[in-house]
């Protein structure tokens, strides 16, 4: 009986030694799932799903950058806007019942009603009453070249560098990851994201598409954190680009993308956080530039 069970052990040996060796994938948590969900394009619907909880996790993290002394109200306002900039709220989404968003963001429902009524005067949400009725993201408010233009001008040269420098840092920390970590339904995914670019007619689509690629790298490796983090530098960057000078270069970060998400799909981490941080270099300078021209158009008139 020994002899026979040292051969069966011998056996198993055998098998496991001939076997691959599966390569290990992180788990997938509920966080993750769902912040993948979040980040499938998706057609405005006129009765949406309420959003789930690890979206409402991202836009409770949004800050705005400037730290001036805006009450609360103003603060949620700023955090739901950026959020519906950025992709990470879409058109048709429904949001959560008011004594739920409060808690979710942290505040008073008198604070929260505040924000959503300066957010319904301005358009961003529509408030249906009625069975079925809620508030829901509205197709949002497009930014002219003006509006560019002029935040990118209350902003320094030291700023804009400082800013895309923190931005290719969490791309590029991103980009990596994604590659290690991805699978094919996030390639996928990758490839919808960047599909959004490529057939992207005015630059307000441009915005919008750039931005949700970006997110998605940070969704693609499953780091919540990483996503949040992501979607608070794109929430600062976004309304500074795409004006008149990136629609010249449309094409390059779509050929950008596309490189990226190769890399990503043969597991070259090395080879993505490269081309990562090529994108924010082009990036960079493409601001840079026309901040210098904003100045000397600003010198001449004086």
């Amino acid at each position: 009986m020994r002899r026979g069970g040292d051969r069966r052990g011998q056996e198993k040996g055998d098998q496991t030694r001939n076997t691959p060796r599966k390569t290990l994938v992180p788990h997938r948590g509920r966080c993750s799932v769902s912040l993948r969900v979040m980040m499938t394009p998706e057609t405005p619907t006129d009765d949406g799903e309420v959003v789930t909880t690890a979206v409402m996790s991202i836009v409770s993290q949004l800050v705005n950058p400037a730290g001036d002394g805006r009450g609360r109200a103003e603060q949620v306002e700023h955090q739901v806007e950026a959020a519906i900039r950025v992709g990470i709220l879409s058109p048709g989404d429904k949001l959560p019942p008011e004594p739920v968003f409060a808690d979710q963001l942290g505040v008073a429902t008198l604070t929260l009603r505040q924000s959503l009524a300066s957010l319904r005067a301005r358009g961003f949400i529509l408030t249906r009453r009625g069975r079925g009725g809620g508030s829901y993201v509205n197709v949002q408010a497009a930014l002219t070249d003006k509006d560019v233009d002029r935040r990118l001008m209350e902003m320094s040269t030291g700023e804009i560098r400082d800013m895309t420098d923190h931005a290719a840092a969490i791309s590029i920390c991103a980009s990596r990851l994604a590659a290690e970590r991805t699978d094919a339904e996030d390639i996928t995914r990758l490839r919808n994201l960047a599909a959004g670019l490529t057939q992207a007619k005015a630059s307000s689509e441009c915005r919008l598409a750039d931005s949700r690629f970006q997110i998605g790298l940070a969704v693609a490796a499953q780091s919540p954190r990483l996503t949040a983090a992501m979607a608070q530098v794109q929430a600062e960057l976004s309304p500074l680009s795409w004006g008149l000078p990136y629609c010249d270069s449309q094409s390059i970060f779509d050929e950008f993308n596309q490189r990226l998400i190769d890399a990503i799909e043969r597991a070259e981490q090395a080879a993505a956080g490269h081309i990562a941080e090529q994108t924010f270099l082009r990036r960079a300078e493409i601001l840079l530039s026309r901040y210098i021209s904003l100045v000397a158009m600003e010198g001449e008139v004086v």
